[in-house]
């Protein structure tokens, strides 16, 4: 707030001085101080008036503009004392019945607080204007078990405001692991991250309800389960509900969720959108820019899925009549017809934001201390069944210990 005022003081002192400054300018001018006495002395008085209403026009154009300012800058801080007040309304509204350890996230429609119970138990309570949610919905979902699925475990309606309560997991968003590494996931972790993000997203298309929100954002890597897991529910809706808020994603959602008319077939441009990203760390353009500008999608293999790319292509096809019809035909399609014992080693560790890491310990994954991880780099040997390819282990050994264990050799 101090610093807010000291700027517009200055803007005020900037606005007064110039105005004062071409004023005086005008009446001095004409007697050559500034090098400009034999223009406006060859016009005569017409020299002179037309100085005068340059800097009458400048002038006023300066005031004008410090008046935007000003206003504008009026406007930023009520704004931030309007958030201000937001956030300490919302913790007083919780106060009775929880603790408020972390505001992770508050905005105008919906806020997002970590806190702990009477009992101590951590939770996450979402805060949503109402016109957002579907209280049949929510109590669907308190319904759904999934270990891909964070339902909530209740929610209740008050002063407009929808108020669920979720279970708290310890982990890291999709985003946030991605964010951390040169490349995006592939082999064992991508065919992992596949099969568990549809099984969420069949989960609720099973009870006939669509996200409306799938992105990377909104999937966490459990610590504990070392699954993949689908939150935040605060969009979605029945298939076929007429009346839905206009909710979307640039990059991750089609037109016709963009326009009020989400169905199976968006949740499932949102599940392409979502894979691409996780594949090259790089989002897809707007739909209506890939609808007006096709281009050819490429997506990697994994092994024993060769039709992956064909299946992805699908998915993301701007023609919903293209797309699959389920989640169920897309897992089918991706599937080669004689799937064979090749195991995936082309990928088999996951880069965590805490520096930790997700190995691959054949059909189980396994949380490693960066630590063991780097001695694992030194020695692969003496950890016999991770499975990490030697370009991978490469890559790895030059990022963390070239640096550091120069007579090492891979």
């Amino acid at each position: 707030m101090g610093l807010t005022n000291y700027i517009t003081g200055i803007r005020y002192f900037l606005v007064i001085f110039g105005t004062t400054y071409l004023a005086m300018w005008s009446m001095i001018e004409p007697f050559g101080l500034f090098g400009l006495e034999k223009p406006f002395k060859s016009l005569g008085i017409f020299g002179y008036l037309l100085l005068v209403f340059i800097t009458l026009i400048i002038s006023i154009t300066i005031s004008t503009f410090g008046k935007y300012v000003v206003k504008r800058t009026k406007s930023n801080v009520e704004s931030h004392v309007k958030k201000s007040e937001q956030e300490e309304t919302s913790q007083m509204e919780l106060k009775d019945k929880y603790t408020v350890l972390k505001v992770i996230r508050e905005s105008e429609c919906a806020s997002v607080f970590k806190v702990s119970d009477l009992y101590g138990k951590i939770l996450i309570i979402k805060k949503t204007k109402t016109e957002f949610h579907s209280p049949s919905v929510l109590n669907e979902l308190i319904q759904i078990s999934s270990p891909h699925l964070l339902s909530p475990e209740g929610f209740w309606l008050e002063d407009g405001f929808s108020y669920e309560k979720v279970p708290y997991i310890e982990g890291w968003r999709v985003s946030d692991i991605l964010a951390q590494g040169d490349f995006g996931f592939q082999g064992a972790f991508l065919r992992k991250f596949i099969i568990e993000l549809c099984e969420a997203i069949k989960a609720l298309h099973d009870n006939r309800i669509i996200h409306r929100d799938i992105h990377p954002d909104n999937i966490i890597f459990s610590k504990n389960s070392k699954k993949f897991v689908l939150i935040d529910y605060s969009f979605a809706v029945k298939i076929n509900t007429r009346t839905k808020i206009t909710v979307g994603r640039i990059g991750y959602s089609d037109k016709y969720q963009l326009s009020g008319k989400a169905n199976i077939g968006s949740d499932l441009y949102s599940l392409g959108a979502t894979l691409y990203y996780s594949a090259y760390i790089n989002e897809l353009p707007a739909f209506e820019e890939r609808e007006s500008n096709p281009q050819r999608i490429e997506f990697p293999i994994v092994a024993n899925w060769d039709n992956l790319p064909d299946g992805v292509r699908k998915l993301l096809s701007t023609g919903i009549e293209n797309r699959f019809k389920s989640i169920e035909h897309f897992t089918k399609f991706i599937r080669s017809k004689f799937e064979n014992t090749q195991k995936e080693r082309s990928m088999g560790v996951l880069e965590l934001p805490n520096g930790d890491f997700i190995l691959m310990r054949w059909l189980r994954f396994e949380y490693i201390e960066k630590e063991r991880f780097l001695n694992f780099l030194r020695n692969p040997r003496s950890f016999p069944d991770f499975i990490i390819s030697e370009d991978l282990r490469n890559y790895f050994f030059i990022k963390y210990l070239k640096t550091h264990d120069k007579g090492d050799q891979i």
